[in-house]
């Protein structure tokens, strides 16, 4: 009987790693803004509410708050900020480069890595999309 049940608690772990790992970023987002609308109605601030949602996802919670803070305070409102984490967290970026970027003292010289990055991302996501157009 205690097989069964170590079974079934190993197979309920896979099952959660795999969704988290292999789900879609539509699904995140839909998570996301489900999120949100918690800490609306828990009457937080539109900030506030901002930072919550960076500060309790996973790979975000080691990162220190006041990066978390000014992050939230510059994507502005909450849908920069669910595309912002959604697309970081498919890419694994809050994890790898953020975490090495916030560990900066200076909060202003992590944002600015952020957005070179960000700014890098894009232009080689140009790139790549006219080759697949030419093809």
């Amino acid at each position: 009987m205690e097989l069964w049940i170590g079974i079934f608690i190993l197979l309920a772990v896979i099952f959660v790693w795999f969704l988290r790992k292999f789900g879609s970023p539509q699904a995140t987002e839909r998570t996301l803004l489900s999120e949100f609308e918690a800490f609306e109605r828990s009457g937080l601030a539109e900030e506030e509410r901002l930072f919550k949602l960076l500060a309790t996802r996973g790979g975000w919670r080691s990162l220190p708050h006041p990066f978390l803070h000014e992050l939230a305070s510059r994507l502005e409102n909450k849908e920069n900020v669910i595309r912002f984490i959604a697309f970081s967290e498919r890419h694994q970026l809050d994890r790898s480069i953020f975490a090495q970027l916030a560990k900066e003292q200076d909060v202003e010289m992590a944002l600015f890595g952020v957005a070179s990055l960000l700014a890098s991302w894009g232009k080689m996501t140009l790139v790549d999309t006219k080759v697949e157009v030419k093809y």
